[in-house]
């Protein structure tokens, strides 16, 4: 496994994708920082996996994902993350399918909280995706057994 290169920052997604990445690792691009990411626990796949077959019974027509990748060139720094449990609407998903990327965060993220994940980061993954685009952010916290949603422009609520 080689070292990645140093890259002054903050990193384009045009510099991530040219990177080769070790096998065995994952890394994201969060406001123009290269972050690594770690494998989710059991416990915390097992989550996403309820949640996803919750929200494909109540979601209608839009279509629900796990780990789907994303990416937000508009604005700098620039962005390219996988959210948890995505929701996309059909024509983003089109959309998405047609040009091979999923432009913006999805209509509703949902992050479990872990310890790769931590609350700071998910507050600034929180307004980074509301303000551009996402419809809800949920936070799940699996030892409160509670979900924190924000809804764009509205107060939050826990459930």
């Amino acid at each position: 496994m080689s070292a990645l290169p140093v890259l002054p920052l903050p990193v384009t997604i045009e510099e991530f994708d040219r990177l080769e990445w070790p096998e065995d690792t994952e890394y994201e691009l969060f406001e123009g920082e290269v972050l690594e990411v770690s494998h989710p626990a059991l416990s915390h796949r097992l989550i996403q996996e309820r949640l996803r077959d919750l929200l494909n019974e109540t979601s209608g027509t839009k279509t629900v994902h796990m780990e789907l990748a994303w990416q937000i060139t508009a604005t700098p720094p620039q962005t390219k993350r996988s959210a948890d449990v995505a929701v996309l609407s059909p024509d983003r998903l089109r959309d998405a399918i047609r040009r091979k990327v999923i432009d913006g965060p999805p209509d509703l993220v949902v992050e479990i909280l872990s310890p790769s994940n931590s609350g700071s980061s998910l507050n600034r993954l929180e307004k980074l995706c509301l303000a551009n685009g996402s419809i809800e952010f949920w936070t799940v916290d699996p030892e409160t057994r509670t979900i924190r949603i924000r809804a764009a422009g509205s107060h939050v609520v826990h459930v």
